[in-house]
């Protein structure tokens, strides 16, 4: 089960990365498929694994700022990937937005997991 949630979650990120890439102005991903595939890996990793446990551990403070704390943790997460890949996000503005669209797919892939 655990495969298939990640295996889900990697393709949301790497359809994520891919659309933010098209269409979102001053994203720019250099290495072609395979930035977007390990990408995708790094993020279904992050997504199944790791933040379920950081979640865990802000509830409190996501409480005192309604919810605030769970988008910038995942504006962090993006965020990583920039550091780590060859991927440039030119500005807060387009990190926003592809971090709403990649996580907007994850939410998809986790209600097709738990049906």
């Amino acid at each position: 089960m655990i495969l298939f949630a990640l295996a889900a979650k990697a393709l949301a990120g790497i359809i994520g990365l891919f659309l933010s890439a098209q269409y979102v102005p001053n994203v720019h991903v250099y290495g072609g498929w395979s930035t977007f595939v390990i990408g995708g890996l790094i993020l279904g990793i992050i997504n199944t694994i790791f933040k379920p446990v950081v979640d865990i551990i802000t509830i409190p403070l996501k409480i005192l700022t309604l919810g605030l704390l769970g988008l910038l943790i995942n504006i962090s997460i993006v965020w990583l990937l920039d550091i780590v890949l060859p991927i440039d996000f030119v500005g807060i503005k387009p990190l926003f937005i592809s971090t709403i669209i990649i996580f907007s797919l994850n939410e998809i892939a986790n209600a097709i997991i738990k049906t």
